[in-house]
């Protein structure tokens, strides 16, 4: 009986996180097109799935962060569309940091 409620509650925290992906994807790259030259672009901590290529182009001085090793993690696994995880393009100064590779 103890069991029930704990596995209802996993499935749920995790139907949850699985519903709310397609959101970040779309958010993270809101992000990135609104990114200003000079801004830094925060990644929440998770795991990410990400179903298509984010984009980065004609930016200067950038900083991507995520959350720190092993707390952000960006999963291409899955990807549908675009044959980059990450493209960026046209842009100079670019940083990625606190992802775990």
């Amino acid at each position: 009986m103890m069991q029930r409620p704990f596995l209802t509650l996993f499935l749920i925290a995790l139907a949850t996180t699985l519903s709310a992906q397609p959101e970040i994807e779309k958010r993270l790259q809101t992000l990135l097109i609104m990114a200003e030259d000079g801004s830094t672009v925060a990644f929440p901590e998770g795991t990410i799935t990400i179903s298509n290529t984010l984009s980065l182009d004609a930016k200067k001085n950038i900083t991507i962060r995520g959350a720190g090793q092993d707390k952000t993690v960006l999963s291409f696994k899955n990807q549908k569309q675009g044959a980059e995880g990450i493209k960026i393009t046209n842009a100079e100064n670019i940083v990625l940091e606190h992802f775990t590779r």
